[in-house]
């Protein structure tokens, strides 16, 4: 007896083999993202910013990291390092400037695609990376000049290692990640009670890095009232993001938005990696008591890896039959319809070849 995963139109199971998977993954991630970049959408004020903090001598780098700035040095010097090999190359449009970053956040795609394929069949994997590398917010954000797309990679490949049970590749990368930024650095963090005790040596060669870091933190952390004045405080901050999601002038947002996000923690809560949750919402008060502000849309996107985790758990765990597909096709038709409300209508031409 025929079974619906029999039907012809279901059989791409069987192409999407590791390599196969991994090139078309890779190749959908970069189409729109590629799109993005060719509007020509010229540096705002933060993008505008790193590039100057990038090429700035290292010294000047330093005092303007610890006095005028709430991200660590990595990122400043990675993109400053990228922006200079342009220069070089006689490529200093600002198009140029977004490839590192364009290639960066695809290729987290591709980690990611590895990761739910080892508990999920490849026809699922492929849905599940293709929800993760089409987010709007993910795409929009990737195309930036800033340090979010290597942050989000570092936290993809932490939570490969843990997968894997490789804790010093989880430790090099959470420290990576945290050097990006410091929420991507929690995330990292809060994957450590999945790996295999002890934790100690593991969780020093984590913190290590950190600690070393620390004395910046915590002096940033007093100068926040003054450098981040145009975001509002922490509690200013909070309402106004619960309002954002819970109260939106569309509400096919909030519904595109729950689709998402209520699988994928829903995934995750029925997952072994379900204490991940409580660490990191200990370690977002913590940031939160620090003064600074982790409550934000744009800082969301550094969750994507483990959110897409939790997609693909709950895919495993609830979506059966043709439920499998309806979802992930159900929120791909739906940012493909977001994407006349961002005003970005050139997508249209480019959003027909992404869908599965």
């Amino acid at each position: 007896m025929q079974t619906w995963i029999s039907h012809p139109f279901f059989r791409a199971h069987r192409v999407l083999g590791d390599h196969t998977g991994l090139l078309l993954v890779l190749l959908l991630t970069l189409l729109p993202r590629i799109a993005l970049l060719k509007l020509g959408v010229p540096f705002w004020f933060d993008e505008d910013w790193t590039e100057e903090t990038g090429l700035m001598p290292l010294t000047a780098m330093w005092d303007r990291v610890r006095t005028e700035d709430f991200h660590p040095m990595l990122g400043y010097l990675l993109l400053g390092a990228w922006a200079r090999l342009m220069h070089i190359l006689g490529l200093e449009a600002e198009v140029f400037y977004r490839i590192l970053p364009v290639l960066l956040g695809a290729y987290s795609a591709v980690v990611l695609f590895r990761i739910l394929s080892a508990f999920l069949p490849p026809h699922q994997a492929f849905l599940g990376a293709l929800v993760y590398a089409l987010v709007p917010q993910g795409v929009v954000q990737d195309t930036e000049f800033r340090m979010y797309a290597p942050a989000k990679l570092a936290v993809a490949l932490a939570l490969e290692a843990v997968q894997r049970g490789r804790a010093l590749a989880w430790a090099a990368y959470g420290a990576l990640a945290f050097h990006l930024h410091y929420l991507a650095g929690l995330v990292a963090l809060s994957l450590f009670p999945v790996l295999r005790r002890p934790w100690g040596s593991h969780l020093l060669l984590f913190a290590l890095p950190l600690l070393l870091w620390l004395p910046v933190v915590l002096h940033q952390a007093s100068r926040l009232s003054g450098i981040a004045r145009w975001v509002g405080t922490p509690e200013e901050q909070a309402p106004a993001f619960l309002s954002f999601l819970l109260f939106n002038r569309e509400p096919v947002l909030l519904g595109l938005g729950l689709l998402f996000w209520a699988p994928a923690l829903l995934g995750l809560l029925l997952s072994p990696w379900r204490a991940s949750l409580g660490v990191m919402a200990l370690g977002v008060a913590l940031l939160f008591l620090l003064g600074f502000q982790p409550l934000t849309p744009r800082y969301a996107y550094l969750l994507l890896p483990l959110l897409a985790f939790g997609f693909g758990w709950f895919l495993k765990r609830r979506a059966s039959g043709p439920s499998s597909f309806l979802l992930p096709l159900a929120l791909l038709l739906g940012w493909l319809w977001c994407w006349p409300w961002l005003e970005v209508t050139a997508w249209g031409t480019y959003w027909f070849f992404l869908l599965p």
